[in-house]
């Protein structure tokens, strides 16, 4: 059988497509890798995002509900270096009668924070749902504002020594937080 003159120039086309073919494949390849890659990166940094706001909610919350007389002054620098805005003003304000108040009472307040979660946020802010339980125990009898001792109500003091016995709460809180200089800060609180 003889030889066509057109064979070789229909195998080298036949190459050229194949080679053009899979340069297609490559390219649609590489640009599927890199929008996948990007958004799989935008993903993974919105839920690092989250996750830091979520733990510094939960860090402010417990540091701005526990409070003790022999820590008060640590607890409301604390509460500072924790908050922004608004809610810094508004604590500030407060110290000094959140101060007096406890070392009058005698009330040492703890937190557990049972829950938290991320509502919602964009890049520098975040509003964090938390369930919170605070506990309240008084060291010695509550006094009124002579400094007498008052009697606890009925029902509060079951080994009858004058001193209440401890009191757990439950709340519901939404924080707001702002991203501050790289850190997440409260920025508002509301407490129900």
């Amino acid at each position: 059988m003889a030889r066509k003159k057109n064979e070789p120039n229909s195998a080298l086309r036949m190459w050229w497509l194949i080679n053009a073919g899979l340069a297609v494949v490559l390219v649609v390849g590489i640009g599927a890798s890199g929008w996948f890659g990007y958004h799989w990166y935008s993903a993974a940094t919105q839920e690092r995002q989250q996750t830091a706001a979520v733990d510094a909610a939960q860090e402010a919350v417990r540091a701005l509900l526990k409070i003790s007389p022999s820590t008060i002054d640590a607890d409301l620098a604390r509460g500072e270096e924790l908050t922004t805005g608004e809610l810094l003003e508004q604590w500030k304000k407060k110290e000094d009668t959140v101060r007096q108040s406890v070392k009058e009472q005698g009330a040492t307040r703890t937190s557990k924070v049972i829950k938290a979660a991320h509502s919602k946020g964009d890049t520098d802010s975040a509003t964090v749902l938390l369930a919170v339980d605070t506990t309240t125990k008084w060291d010695a009898p509550i006094k009124d504002e002579k400094g007498e001792p008052v009697e606890p109500e009925e029902g509060t003091d079951a080994d009858g020594d004058g001193i209440p016995d401890p009191v757990t709460d439950h709340y519901r809180v939404m924080a707001e937080m702002s991203l501050v200089e790289g850190e997440w800060l409260m920025s508002s609180l509301d407490i129900a």
